[in-house]
């Protein structure tokens, strides 16, 4: 893999395991089965201009929850922390997926 397809799968990772936790220990959530796919925007210079998740869930969320999950992935993952702004991941979740 390149450096950045390593870099968003790493995102990725982070960003999911980060929701799992969140709703484990914040929201007493449980979300099951989670399956996440992630793409990357790349300019002329091979650079990163774009990063897009979408995580499936197996749990079955209302839209408050939904927010409040990509939240706190927001919040709890290093990745998405360590990362520019103008890079955070535009996150997609969809509930009740499975």
């Amino acid at each position: 893999p390149t450096p950045n397809e390593v870099l968003v799968a790493d995102y990725a990772s982070c960003f999911s395991f980060a929701c799992r936790a969140g709703a484990n220990r914040r929201l007493d959530i449980d979300l099951g089965k989670i399956e996440t796919s992630a793409e990357a925007d790349l300019n002329d210079s091979d650079d990163l201009t774009g990063i897009r998740f979408h995580i499936y869930v197996e749990a079955d969320l209302s839209d408050e929850e939904v927010d409040d999950v990509i939240e706190l992935g927001e919040e709890i993952c290093h990745v998405h922390d360590a990362v520019k702004e103008s890079l955070h991941a535009g996150i997609e979740l969809t509930p009740d997926a499975f």
